[in-house]
């Protein structure tokens, strides 16, 4: 998202000064359309300045002074979204997951779909594939249950997606006390599905991405799911976040697999979701009309 600099014109800068004036490392919740009319800054957008899911969406002042925002929903009571700051630690790797520097942990490795090549022809025929279906081809080609170690052959994947509000807590950093309260906010799901390895029900849930391997993910974008289904889940099945980015090259579509892990605390503490393993798979010949001649022939 490209910002404009009548549009980011000292937006954020009240907060900042009263951070600073502070010594504060985070300040939240506020009411964002409630800050804005009492700095008698212009009226925005709500979710342009505050939903953000990479560095660069972030508003420049923040980017500068190395803050995050976080959305933390609604309050009861009173109506609109609601926001909190905080600073990073170490650096922009405490709130975000670099594509770089995940693609250096993995070796390139070439993938054989486990299932006949006819059984893809759809994902062939489209000539742009959305990130939903991205995952889909993940898992119809059985290449996102190689990379997870869903060994059970008999074992059905069948992703689901949606969105839907929440309330939970979430600390941006440990020393973060008491934990932020997000209340009744929206928080997306690409794709959430059961898969047994190791003789043991996991709940994956997975933030898809497309585009080239040069970007960046916010980490709350996997920690609000993971931490909204905490509570909805039995204690015995673990959940693990996935981030799925997808690009495409001229040998096919590649497949960046990091399986992350969080904080076992209670609450989830955002700047401690790391990346426990990485693939990057690739299905050669998708997109080109002699794969699709083998699709139809298989």
């Amino acid at each position: 998202m490209l910002f404009t600099p009548l549009e980011t014109m000292n937006l954020f800068k009240p907060i900042l000064y009263e951070m600073a004036a502070r010594n504060l490392d985070l300040i939240g919740p506020i009411h964002f359309q409630r800050y804005i009319e009492q700095h008698s800054l212009s009226h925005a957008k709500t979710c342009q300045y505050i939903s953000v899911d990479s560095i660069e969406s972030l508003s420049p002042e923040l980017r500068d002074a190395g803050i995050m925002v976080f959305r933390l929903g609604s309050r009861p009571g009173s109506q609109g979204t609601h926001f909190g700051l905080s600073k990073y630690t170490n650096g922009w790797d405490d709130f975000f997951v670099h594509d770089k520097k995940l693609i250096l942990q993995a070796r390139q490795e070439d993938f054989s779909p486990t299932v006949p090549l006819r059984n893809l022809l759809a994902f062939q025929l489209l000539p742009k594939i959305t990130e939903t279906s991205f995952v889909n081809l993940a898992v119809g080609s059985g290449l996102l249950q190689y990379a997870l170690g869903i060994k059970e052959s008999n074992y059905q994947v069948v992703p689901a997606t949606g969105q839907s509000t929440f309330t939970f807590k979430i600390k941006p950093k440990p020393v973060s006390s008491p934990p932020w309260e997000h209340i009744n906010g929206q928080v997306e799901i690409d794709a959430l599905f059961i898969g047994r390895r190791n003789g043991k029900d996991c709940l994956f849930v997975v933030e898809a991405k497309s585009g080239p391997p040069t970007g960046n993910l916010a980490k709350h974008k996997l920690c609000y799911p993971l931490a909204a289904l905490r509570s909805k889940v039995s204690s015995d099945i673990e959940i693990i976040p996935i981030y799925l980015k997808i690009w495409s090259e001229e040998d096919g579509f590649h497949f960046l697999v990091a399986e992350c892990t969080a904080s076992k605390s209670s609450v989830i503490i955002i700047s401690e979701l790391a990346t426990r393993s990485v693939h990057h798979l690739v299905l050669r010949g998708f997109g080109d009309q002699q794969a699709i001649q083998i699709c139809l022939d298989s």
